[in-house]
C-alpha cells in the first residue's frame, strides 16, 4: 500500500462518541479547542470557541448533567477532566467582562418566527440570526428563558447569567418579544408574514398521578411551585437578596414525590425555605435521572430520602394540625426490564405519613394543545390543519415525552438541528459542524506522554450557608485552578503545537509559524516532500493526541487540503507529493 502522512484533525469522545457508544455533549462544543486555549490564559479565545455551539454555556457550565465527562479519555488514565466547571470558568469571565458579539450585518432576506424564548427556541434563533435570517421570538411570558428562567433555581442559575446569556443573543439582532401569548391564529398569522415558523414551546405540563386525591388542596405541582417562586425572585431580587423567603412559613413540613431534576429542585428550593424535606421515589437511589452526588448534597441540607414507596392515596380532609395524609404503597425490585432498570412490583404494604403539603414532581410534557386539535407531529416538522406548509418544532415541545426531558444542553442541540434544517431548506446544503469524520478514542492517545495529575475539586457552600438563602451553592475555580484543570486534558485528535513531530521527522516537518487559533482547519506544519520518507511514518506515529494520520494514495483522490500540507526544499508544489511505499503501524498506545 503507497500512503502519505498527513494532518488530520479528529473528534474526541468528549463531544462525538466514546467507544462504548455512549455519546458526548449534545451541544458539539469543541471542547479539547476550548480547554486548550483556557489552558494558555487566552479566556476571550476559550468563550469564542464556546459561543461557536452554545448560547448557553454560562447556564450549562452550572447544572448540565456533564455526559462529556463519561465519555472523556482522560478518565481511562485516571479521572475525567471537570470540563463543566471549566465551562463555567470561562463564561463567568465573558460575563464579569461583559463580552457581547457584534451584531449580525449578513442579511439573507428571509424570516423566521419563533414561538416560545426557552432554550430550544432561543438556541435556534441564534444560530439562524448568526446565519443572516430575520429571527423574531416570541414569548408568553413577561420575561424570556422558558424553563432557564421559570424553572431552575436561582441558586443552580442566577438571573443575572441568564439575562447576560439573553443580552448575548438579543446583541447579534434577535427580536424577543414577551408578554405574547400564542394560539392557533397566531400561527396561522405567522405563517403568512413569515418563511419559516417554528414551534418551540417546551414541557410545561405537569404528568397525573393518577391516585385518589391527587386535587387536594394539599397538593402542589412542583413546575407551579418552581415558576411562581423564581418568576417573583427574579423582579425582586438580582444579587442574592432573598427576601421572599420570609413570605413563607417556616418548619412545616414537604412530601416531595418523585426522583428527577424537577423533584430535587423542588427539595432544595423548600428546604431553603426552611420546610422539613422528604423525597419519596417509587424506585431506588441509583435509579435516580439526577446529577451524581445530588443525593449526598441534598442530605448535607437537611433533605431525607425514602425508597420504593409509591404514593397511592391523598386524604382530602385536613388534619387538626394542619397536616394531610399520605398513603404509599411499599414497592419490591424486580426482573431487569429493557432499559437495564429492575421493575418494581407492589408488596402490598402500605404506610401512611402526615405532611403539610406534597409536591408531585414526575416529569413534564409538551402541552400543545393551543394549536387546536387536528394536528400531527412528523420528525421535526408539524401538520396543522388548514395550514399551506409544515411548522417546524424544536425543543421539549417535540421530546417532551422522551427520558431527557428538560436538559438544556439537549434543547440547545435541538434548537440548532432545526436551525441546521431550515438553512438546508433554504439555500439547499446542511451546515455541518465539524469536517472530520473520525474519533480519537483512548487506545490511539499516546498515554504514555502524559503524567498522571488529580482531578479538581469542587468546593460547596457550607449547609449553615445555604439555609434561608438562595445563594449560588457551587463555588466558582479561581483562575489558577482553571488553567491546571485545562492543563490535565488530552486535547484528543487536535494539532496544539506541541512539536513532536518537528522533532521526530529528521527535518521532513517544518513549522509554518502560525499562531494557535482554534480554527479546526488550520494546519501549524507543512511536511517537505522530497525529505518525506520511510522514517517520517514515526514522526506521524508519535503525535500524542492522534491529530495526524496517513491517505492510502492509491485508492485516493489528492484533495487540495492534503496538497497543501505539502512543500518542496525549494519552496515549489510537488505533484504528487512523495509516497511512503509501505504500511504504517497501528496507531496505538
Amino acid at each position: 500500500m503507497s500512503i502519505i502522512p498527513v494532518y488530520e484533525n479528529k473528534k474526541a469522545p468528549c463531544f462525538s462518541q466514546d467507544a462504548n457508544g455512549q455519546s458526548g455533549c449534545p451541544a458539539l462544543n469543541d471542547i479539547p479547542g476550548f480547554l486548550f486555549a483556557l489552558s494558555q490564559r487566552n479566556f476571550a479565545q476559550a468563550f469564542e470557541i464556546l459561543k461557536l455551539t452554545n448560547p448557553f454555556s454560562g447556564g450549562c457550565g452550572r447544572f448540565c448533567d456533564h455526559p462529556c465527562e463519561y465519555s472523556c479519555n482522560r478518565g481511562k488514565l485516571d479521572s475525567p477532566v471537570n470540563i463543566r466547571e471549566l465551562e463555567r470558568f470561562v463564561s463567568d469571565y465573558a460575563f464579569q467582562n461583559n463580552m457581547l458579539p457584534e451584531k449580525v450585518t449578513k442579511s439573507i432576506n428571509k424570516s423566521v418566527a419563533i414561538a416560545g424564548a426557552g432554550p430550544a427556541g432561543l438556541s435556534c434563533a441564534y444560530f439562524l440570526k448568526k446565519h443572516g435570517f430575520h429571527v423574531d421570538v416570541f414569548e408568553k411570558e413577561n420575561m424570556a428563558g422558558g424553563m432557564m428562567a421559570q424553572g431552575i433555581p436561582i441558586f443552580r442559575y442566577p438571573s443575572e447569567i441568564l439575562q447576560w446569556e439573553i443580552d448575548y443573543i438579543k446583541a447579534l439582532g434577535v427580536n424577543i418579544f414577551t408578554g405574547r401569548p400564542i394560539g392557533k391564529n397566531e400561527i396561522m398569522d405567522f405563517q403568512k408574514k413569515y418563511d419559516y415558523v417554528i414551534i418551540a414551546t417546551g414541557a410545561h405540563k405537569s404528568r397525573k398521578l393518577g391516585i385518589p386525591g391527587e386535587y387536594s388542596k394539599a397538593v402542589i405541582i412542583g413546575v407551579d411551585f418552581l415558576k411562581t417562586l423564581n418568576l417573583n425572585m427574579q423582579f425582586r431580587q438580582s444579587n442574592g437578596d432573598t427576601s421572599l423567603i420570609n413570605d413563607m412559613d417556616a418548619g412545616e413540613s414537604v412530601a416531595v414525590i418523585g426522583g428527577g431534576y424537577t423533584a430535587i429542585d423542588v427539595a432544595r428550593t423548600a428546604a431553603r425555605m426552611g420546610k422539613k424535606v422528604t423525597i419519596y421515589y417509587r424506585r431506588n437511589k441509583k435509579d435516580m435521572k439526577i446529577h451524581p452526588g445530588e443525593v449526598e448534597e441534598c442530605e448535607k441540607e437537611g433533605i431525607l430520602f425514602q425508597y420504593y414507596l409509591n404514593p397511592y392515596e391523598i386524604s382530602q380532609k385536613t388534619n387538626p394540625d394542619g397536616t394531610t395524609s399520605l398513603k404509599l404503597e411499599k414497592m419490591t425490585p424486580g426482573e431487569p426490564g429493557s432499559d437495564g432498570k429492575a421493575t418494581i412490583m407492589s408488596s402490598g404494604e402500605f404506610i401512611e405519613v402526615q405532611t403539610h403539603y406534597i409536591i408531585k414532581a414526575i416529569g413534564e410534557t409538551p402541552d400543545l394543545k393551543f394549536l387546536g386539535n387536528d394536528f400531527s407531529i412528523q420528525n421535526n416538522t408539524i401538520e396543522l390543519n388548514g395550514s399551506k406548509k409544515p411548522l417546524y418544532i424544536a425543543g421539549d415541545a417535540r421530546f417532551g415525552y422522551a427520558r431527557d426531558v428538560g436538559m438544556v444542553v439537549r434543547a440547545v442541540a435541538s434548537g440548532r438541528n432545526t436551525a441546521t434544517d431550515i438553512i438546508g431548506d433554504y439555500s439547499g446544503i446542511k451546515p455541518t459542524w465539524y469536517t472530520e469524520n473520525k474519533i480519537a478514542y483512548f487506545h490511539t492517545i499516546k498515554s504514555r506522554y502524559f503524567k498522571k495529575a488529580a482531578r479538581l475539586r469542587t468546593n460547596t457552600l457550607k449547609r449553615s450557608s445555604t439555609k434561608n438563602s438562595f445563594k449560588e451553592m457551587r463555588l466558582p475555580l479561581n483562575e489558577h485552578e482553571a488553567v491546571y484543570g485545562a492543563s490535565r486534558c488530552f486535547y484528543c485528535g487536535i494539532c496544539v503545537q506541541c512539536d513532536w513531530c518537528y522533532h521526530y521527522s529528521s527535518g521532513a516537518i517544518a513549522k509554518t509559524e502560525k499562531s494557535w487559533s482554534g480554527l479546526r482547519i488550520e494546519k501549524y506544519f507543512k511536511f517537505i516532500a522530497d525529505r518525506v520518507n520511510i522514517s517520517t511514518r514515526d514522526a506521524v506515529e508519535a503525535c500524542p493526541r492522534n491529530a495526524m494520520g496517513f491517505v492510502d494514495i492509491d485508492n485516493f483522490d489528492t484533495s487540495p487540503d492534503v496538497l497543501n500540507q505539502y512543500a518542496s526544499s525549494n519552496n515549489s508544489i510537488p505533484t504528487p507529493p512523495i509516497k511512503i511505499s509501505r504500511a504504517a503501524k497501528s496507531n496505538t498506545k
